[in-house]
């Protein structure tokens, strides 16, 4: 049976279902496709706001502005990696998609395999860096924290006022602490600026620079 692949930037194939490590271009996919991809649905009034640069800021975040934690820092730079590979899958669009689907079937699977799809990608990626996977459940409790309060943040100043309330963990998250405010990158910035950190907190990644 032939498997569902992607044509990555670079020329290679990534296998959909089960990605491979080998098949993972770490210094020009990974960053330039996230830097592509809009955060929020491209729903952020005066321009993109890339994937790459929400995981910049909040790995910044994490070494420099509050935690001084490198190890956070790299979980928060590959957090959404796998996006490079499935996109950005938004919180209500998977919503959606499984309240349809509890309509026409009773019950709902889509939730559960999004999640495999994304901790596929992700075991791929954080292989092809270096980094160990999968991380520890305190440092994932960490991440979750950092992404809410991250959510928060991006809310309270790139996105207009919100109709409905939100969910119950992000009204309750607390904005991070940032030095300024957020201003959106362009595509090209946002690829070498999420290249540049990579090659400074992934070890392997830096090798492979180097060649």
């Amino acid at each position: 049976m032939t498997r569902a692949w992607m044509h990555t930037i670079s020329g290679r194939a990534i296998t959909m279902a089960k990605p491979e490590a080998r098949e993972i271009d770490v210094l020009l996919d990974l960053p330039e496709t996230l830097a592509g991809i809009a955060r929020f649905n491209a729903s952020v009034p005066g321009g993109i706001y890339s994937v790459a640069q929400h995981c910049c800021l909040m790995a910044d975040a994490a070494l420099d502005d509050e935690a001084g934690d490198a190890d956070l820092a790299t979980l928060a730079l590959l957090h959404d990696a796998h996006e490079y590979i499935w996109g950005d899958i938004t919180t209500p669009q998977a919503q959606g998609l499984a309240e349809i689907e509890a309509e026409l079937y009773g019950d709902s699977r889509v939730a559960a395999v999004i999640a495999e799809a994304k901790r596929r990608g992700d075991a791929a990626i954080f292989a092809a860096c270096g980094v160990p996977w999968p991380p520890a459940p305190q440092m994932l409790r960490s991440l979750k924290e950092y992404d809410l309060r991250m959510m928060a943040t991006e809310r309270l100043q790139l996105l207009a006022s919100t109709p409905k309330r939100w969910s119950a963990a992000v009204e309750k998250a607390q904005p991070i602490r940032m030095r300024g405010g957020i201003t959106l990158w362009s595509v090209g910035r946002a690829a070498d600026e999420y290249r540049r950190r990579l090659v400074e907190l992934c070890p392997a990644v830096a090798r492979k620079s180097q060649r």
